[in-house]
């Protein structure tokens, strides 16, 4: 059996229905069946509504006031994100509302919120960087000024009255997951006590990629000593294969799986993670080869005298 695009039974493209030809297909006992091999587009994000893990807030310093904070508050676009694009999406957010400095001699931009891989220790880390007063820009930043509008963003938002330091507001715990931060404030501090860069490692578990493997499950099987109790087979991601490549996947042997005696008409295959979550795929351009196994009884003739 071939499943293709023209199978998709599901508005998530991880549903796919095969239907019989001649309405009904008859398995007699002891069949089995396996899959023979699969080609799915790399094409779930890792940050999207769906999954409910994209906001956050940041905390910024309000403009002429002291020791007092204004939330930018952030809906992430649906995307898959590394930590270096997910870092960029939020700069950018910072160039929309002029809250950098730029480099008055290569144009570069400084920005006071920062997110980084940390290999070494299996981490994120965050970092905030004190914000300048108008009288101590020079001082903290040398050779750097405000934004103006002809930076390609809105213009320097406004200085704070005392210098303080902006803060990551995870208020998210699915978005906290993606980086490895519990809900809460970094720097945890109140303004008043926020006088100095900061930066922390995760301190909870990063689940950056959401989806790490492929469970398949079908509507033939009925495992009474599994839960579920249809599983088929899984699929790994291999390590190194990028979103929007195709994953492939052929068993080295054929992997077969008893299948219930019965009368059917459809045979529905569900795509879902290593956690039994439904995936939302963008791309259903799927090609996936199932066998089915029948095992026939073989008559035996006794001949005699």
């Amino acid at each position: 059996m071939i499943l293709n695009s023209n199978n998709v039974a599901s508005p998530l493209n991880s549903i796919y229905q095969f239907n019989f030809i001649g309405g009904a297909f008859d398995i007699p006992p002891n069949s089995e069946i396996c899959i023979s091999s699969a080609t799915i587009p790399y094409s779930w994000p890792n940050i999207t509504s769906y999954y409910g893990n994209n906001t956050l807030s940041l905390n910024i310093p309000t403009a002429g006031v002291s020791n007092a904070y204004t939330a930018l508050n952030l809906t992430i676009p649906n995307g898959f994100y590394t930590q270096t694009s997910l870092n960029e999406y939020i700069q950018q957010q910072c160039i929309a509302i002029g809250f950098y400095l730029v480099n008055t001699t290569s144009g570069q931009n400084l920005y006071f919120f920062d997110l980084k891989p940390n290999a070494v220790y299996y981490s994120d880390q965050l970092f905030t960087f004190l914000v300048p007063t108008a009288a101590n820009l020079a001082t903290l930043y040398p050779g750097y000024r405000v934004p103006t509008v002809n930076d390609g963003g809105a213009a320097w938002r406004g200085f704070p009255l005392t210098s303080i330091t902006p803060q990551w507001n995870i208020t998210n715990a699915k978005f906290g997951t993606v980086i490895g931060f519990s809900v809460g404030l970094y720097p945890p501090t109140a303004a008043a006590l926020n006088i100095a860069n900061y930066n922390i490692l995760s301190n909870a578990f990063i689940s950056t990629t959401v989806v790490n493997s492929l469970v398949f499950r079908s509507s033939l099987i009925s495992n009474a000593i599994t839960t579920p109790s249809d599983i088929l087979d899984t699929m790994p991601i291999v390590n190194g294969v990028g979103y929007g490549s195709q994953l492939n996947y052929a068993p080295s042997f054929e992997k077969f799986v008893s299948i219930q005696p019965s009368k059917v008409t459809t045979m529905t295959l569900n795509i879902v993670d290593q956690n039994y979550n439904p995936i939302q795929m963008l791309d259903n351009n799927v090609c996936i080869s199932l066998l089915i196994r029948t095992r026939i009884p073989i008559k035996t003739i006794n001949f005699s005298g």
